[in-house]
């Protein structure tokens, strides 16, 4: 498993070219991922469980980065989804003729229903849930676990000093839900919004390696699938999870 570094080189390359948000939307905390973190997340996925023959879904993908490292590091085939149809725009637009195993598609990851699709990787870098989004980043889980096939797994990032919290409510509610902090990474974020102050600020980030048990009884599936259909009417209460 794993790219020779020649090709990690190549792959460096091609995802150099997928272009930043012009005009970010503070609202729905749109930041880049880098070049290295996107390497990183892949890298580590490939060591785990391979990208080859997968079928992957990248919820919340902005301008494709997620999507395109998936893509390059040889995943059968790869949806991006994303509420912004301007991102999405920029997204395809990078995307070579010749990419066919690349798609996008306009979803609201709180609510989208993709016909019953299955998915073996889902990987998400979600809004934080800061001020006006709270608890976003966990309807983003749910809806991961929602689309993931039978022995498939997701992969989300956090803020490092929130991980702990999140997994231990997820796996609480849902005992059938097994997570594990899978890497630590430092997410250079870029000077974005006008009141940032800093050039760049360093956030240290836990990729979260998520599924479902296999042995989990079909009634306990259904009671996580029906909580997370039904979970994004309710986040502007209470955290809907504790």
């Amino acid at each position: 498993m794993g790219l020779s570094s020649r090709e990690l080189k190549q792959v460096k390359m091609a995802l150099s070219s997928v272009p930043d948000f012009t005009k970010p939307k503070q609202s729905l905390e749109q930041y880049v991922t880098s070049v290295d973190m996107a390497i990183d997340i892949m890298n580590f996925i490939e060591d785990e469980i391979g990208l080859s023959e997968k079928k992957v879904l990248d919820l919340g993908c902005g301008t494709g980065m997620l999507a395109m490292a998936a893509s390059a590091f040889g995943a059968e085939s790869v949806l991006g989804v994303d509420i912004d149809p301007d991102v999405l725009e920029v997204a395809r637009e990078n995307v070579d003729e010749d990419e066919e195993d690349v798609e996008f598609e306009e979803h609201n990851v709180l609510t989208m229903d993709l016909d019953e699709k299955a998915f073996d990787v889902v990987i998400t870098n979600p809004p934080f849930g800061t001020k006006d989004n709270a608890h976003i980043d966990s309807g983003f889980i749910l809806t991961a676990l929602r689309h993931l096939a039978p022995s498939g797994r997701v992969y989300s990032l956090h803020k490092s000093s929130c991980t702990d919290g999140i997994i231990k409510k997820f796996t609480k509610k849902f005992p059938i839900i097994k997570a594990t902090p899978a890497a630590t990474l430092n997410w250079q974020l870029k000077n974005t919004y006008k009141h940032h102050k800093q050039k760049t600020v360093d956030i240290q980030v836990t990729l979260v390696e998520w599924f479902i048990e296999e042995n989990a009884k079909s009634d306990e599936r259904e009671a996580l699938v029906n909580f997370a259909k039904g979970f994004a009417a309710h986040m502007g209460e209470a955290d809907p999870l504790v």
